[in-house]
Order: structure tokens, then C-alpha cells, then sequence
């Protein structure tokens, strides 16, 4: 029995780092699709970036989300753009998104 609760501890440990990151991603998704409704754009396909992160590669920290996302613009125009989710401190708890369309 002694040694059975290292191993529960060690798969609640893992069910926190999964519950962590599908969080994590539904919060990024969710606020992309907002923003691109708000603006008048349709996704066509969304893609998190977790090594090429484009122009936030040396501007994104730990706590934040990178998206490369399709899109078509308000004049029917096929768009790319780079998003990263989250705020500085606070996270995906925060609202704040910074969006780059790439060139």
C-alpha cells in the first residue's frame, strides 16, 4: 500500500499537466475565434506554434500561446497572421492578444 500512493501522486501530477494544457489551448482558440469575429474574419485553419514562433519567437514567454492562423479578411482576401495569446503576468487569464499578419 506504501507504495502505491507515490504512483496516485504521480498520475494526479500528470492529469494537472494535461488539464493545463487542453485549458490552455481551448482559452487561445476561444479568444482567436472572438477576435476574428469581432474583425470581420473567417478562420480557415488555426495552428499552434510551439518552436517556430515566427515574429514572437524572442517576444513570448512562458506563459503565452503562439498561433499561425489562416484567415479570409473582411474583403474575401486569404490572410496569414501570427497571434500570441495571454498577458505578460496574468497569463491566459487575461484577454490581451497581439496580432501580426505575416508579410
Amino acid at each position: 500500500m506504501d507504495s502505491f500512493l507515490p504512483f496516485l501522486m504521480f498520475v494526479g501530477f500528470l492529469g494537472l499537466i494535461i488539464a493545463w494544457h487542453v485549458f490552455e489551448h481551448k482559452r487561445s482558440v476561444q479568444l482567436i475565434q472572438q477576435w476574428a469575429a469581432t474583425n470581420g474574419y473567417r478562420i480557415i485553419a488555426l495552428e499552434q506554434r510551439w518552436l517556430r514562433r515566427g515574429p514572437f519567437f524572442w517576444r513570448s514567454g512562458k506563459y503565452h500561446t503562439v498561433f499561425y492562423v489562416d484567415v479570409i479578411d473582411p474583403q474575401g482576401m486569404a490572410r496569414a497572421i501570427w497571434v500570441r495569446c495571454g498577458g505578460w503576468i496574468s497569463g491566459l487569464f487575461s484577454d490581451q492578444l497581439d496580432v501580426r499578419f505575416d508579410s
